[in-house]
């Protein structure tokens, strides 16, 4: 499997959750409490993951990290996602658990961006942009880490 397609498919929750949103822009507030509680819970299943199938020292770093910027309340996604190539780079070891967290970055992704759309601004293929290129760090991260 190559592993930069997998990147590109974690990614891309991202982009999914930009034209969702897109599409049902009336639902955005009324599950934007669900949405948050959900990204919390993706976040520990990815701790849970990556220590369940890579239980070494930098897997611990890694997850200390993740907790660390949640209690100092870094909540944004672009703040998670370099540490999300991390974790990705740490799961090519194992093909499940590559599975699992590419997954999990996938649909943090759409959630991510489900949150941080904002449709008083008129400007929505600006504002994609902008968020693509803010959580951009993950496939760098990634690659650099691959190469």
């Amino acid at each position: 499997m190559n592993a930069y397609l997998v990147a590109f498919f974690a990614y891309f929750g991202l982009i999914a959750g930009l034209i969702i949103m897109r599409a049902s822009k009336e639902e955005q507030k009324a599950a934007k409490k669900y949405f948050l509680i959900t990204k919390d819970l993706i976040l520990v299943l990815m701790v849970l993951t990556l220590l369940f199938y890579n239980f070494n020292i930098s897997s611990m770093l890694v997850c200390l990290l993740i907790v660390l910027l949640r209690l100092i309340n870094l909540k944004e996604s672009y703040y998670m996602y370099p540490v999300f190539g991390f974790i990705f780079y740490f799961s090519l070891t194992n093909l499940e658990l590559l599975l699992i967290e590419s997954f999990l970055i996938f649909v943090y992704g759409l959630i991510a961006a489900s949150v941080l759309i904002d449709f008083k601004n008129k400007d929505w293929l600006g504002m994609s942009s902008k968020i693509l290129l803010q959580h951009i760090s993950f496939i760098g991260i990634s690659f650099l880490l691959m190469f």
